[in-house]
């Protein structure tokens, strides 16, 4: 019975600590400062679909949605990565990764497929600080309520 123990605490504790700390997320976070919202979200669309990234539809549309959402999402499994574009200015594109503290190969893939490509077009953007990044997402939730 105590081999059982030893070999269950690990299972245990890591249970515990995620169900404190929720899942674990690696993300890299984009500001888009220049551009269309159609020519942007046409680089988005491109750099999601060349990954193997599908758009995501909702099953019930949601008025004034501002999020275009591109996952590797499947009937039946589960999302690992998201390619998330906000159309309010300035533009926020985000990837996250979830179930991982860390970047996949892919993860870095398409953060560095799309920074390429907004470097190509001239689109200005930059990886916001973490103040800025909550600064923007307080305005936009002030702005929704």
């Amino acid at each position: 019975m105590r081999c059982l123990w030893v070999l269950a605490l690990p299972f245990v504790l890591t249970s515990c600590l995620t169900a404190m700390l929720g899942d674990p997320v690696a993300s890299t976070e984009y500001v888009v400062t220049s551009g269309s919202e159609r020519h942007v979200g046409e680089i988005v669309r491109e750099v999601g679909e060349s990954n193997g990234l599908r758009f995501f539809r909702w099953r019930h549309s949601k008025p004034h949605y501002p999020y275009r959402e591109y996952t590797n999402w499947a009937p039946g499994g589960d999302v690992s990565i998201y390619l998330t574009f906000d159309t309010r200015t300035p533009f926020l594109i985000t990837i996250e990764e979830q179930y991982t503290p860390y970047r996949s190969a892919q993860h870095r893939k398409i953060a560095r497929d799309l920074e390429t490509r907004l470097t190509q077009t001239g689109i200005a953007f930059h990886e916001p600080s973490a103040d800025e990044f909550i600064r923007l997402k307080d305005e936009r939730f002030k702005k929704e309520t």
